[in-house]
């Protein structure tokens, strides 16, 4: 049995028990597995000229790089809302009942840490292995979950540089439970908005000066922590938990969806994108989408099917396992000709393994640790697909 969100939260005024009965929001899965597929399909398309073939395929972003960084980026983005709103929703449901900081850390470790140092390990025999250089004294920050740093001053580690954005989340959820613990549900919206309208402001002022002082590392420092992503997220979780009508049916209008869908798809496909705010522009429609998926109202595309399901259970290792899978298929198969047939081999056949891979992850390791973290959840949550 699940609860839908009218269910748990009626079942909780009642001042009933809904510590064994789980919340299920659909679609999630199908969001984490476009954006999970989205970064996976970017740095493929990145790593052509290891294979021999041509990276600028798809065209050239505004940096003059292979068009597909920017992708991989977008994705991340909507790893982060879903983040943000995600956590900030379970933590509302168990603000009620005081919210278990520590529990909220094992849960964390029990999540993000068992892969994220069992692949650190596996790749950094393999850098042994191939005699791959690498700067040894960056690897601190890859222990202590601060991977984040060396990308920002361009030191990161071959095979471990996408740690970044595992870095990011986890500074994140250093502060977050206790903001949303300590402060006042009727204060939290003011916080919330207030802490994202300050992160923005700084990001326009850093912007100013780089254009006066050619000095792009603020900026990018910023643009890097995408702290206001997930807090746009958490706004997002906070709007649907209070159940506002009329701000739900705006979300989750048509025309909304349309444009949500819309503004995902142009962020994809655009080549010459060059706008400030891309990335809460990003935010923001994947917070509408993420709410009408969950509300099943109006959904253009209905993401809670098997497929997307399975895909966003493992995306989490889709995420982690993939550049080790793109460097041992460059290893392996070398240089190729320049013909479709071996675009077609690249992109499907590594995705091909990169999947069973993370399904292997997911069923065989990560899970057993799934497991164990929910004897310290107070607020169950399912990611099994329901009709």
């Amino acid at each position: 049995m699940q609860l839908t969100v009218d269910e748990h939260k009626t079942t909780i005024a009642n001042g009933k028990d809904t510590g064994n009965i789980p919340i299920h929001l659909p679609g999630l899965n199908g969001l984490r597995a476009i954006a999970a597929i989205s970064v996976l399909f970017a740095h493929l398309t990145i790593s052509l000229k290891r294979f021999g073939l041509n990276s600028f395929i798809l065209g050239t972003d505004p940096n003059g790089k292979p068009f597909g960084a920017f992708v991989a980026g977008i994705g991340v983005t909507i790893f982060f809302t879903l983040s943000g709103f995600l956590i900030t929703y379970l933590l509302l449901h168990e603000k009620p009942m005081n919210i278990n900081i520590r529990h909220f850390y094992i849960r964390r470790v029990l999540r993000i840490w068992p892969l994220y140092f069992l692949y650190l390990g596996i790749a950094l025999l393999t850098l042994k292995l191939y005699s791959t250089e690498y700067d040894a004294g960056g690897l601190g920050w890859y222990l202590f979950l601060g991977a984040n740093i060396p990308f920002i001053f361009g030191g990161q580690i071959p095979l471990i540089g996408h740690y970044w954005s595992l870095g990011v989340e986890e500074q994140f959820y250093l502060f977050w439970p206790w903001i949303v613990k300590k402060v006042k549900e009727q204060w939290l919206i003011f916080v919330f908005v207030t802490l994202a309208g300050l992160l923005i402001a700084a990001k326009c002022y850093c912007r100013y000066y780089e254009i006066t002082t050619h000095d792009n590392l603020p900026f990018y420092f910023l643009y890097i922590n995408r702290f206001d992503c997930m807090i746009l997220g958490a706004i997002g979780a906070l709007v649907y938990f209070r159940r506002k009508e009329k701000l739900l049916r705006i979300v989750c209008h048509p025309v909304s969806q349309l444009i949500s869908w819309g503004v995902i798809l142009y962020f994809f496909l655009n080549r010459h994108l060059g706008m400030l705010f891309s990335h809460e522009v990003a935010s923001v429609a994947t917070v509408f989408l993420i709410i009408a998926q969950s509300e099943k109202r109006n959904r253009i595309i209905n993401l809670n099917n098997a497929v997307f399901d399975l895909l966003g259970k493992i995306s989490y290792g889709i995420y982690v396992i993939h550049p080790l899978i793109i460097f041992f298929s460059v290893s392996l198969i070398g240089n190729l000709e320049d013909t479709w047939s071996s675009y077609v081999l690249v992109y499907l056949g590594i995705t091909g393994v990169t999947l069973l891979a993370s399904y292997a992850s997911y069923q065989y390791f990560e899970r057993k640790f799934l497991k164990v973290k929910h004897k310290f959840t107070t607020v169950l949550s399912s990611g099994n697909r329901v009709n």
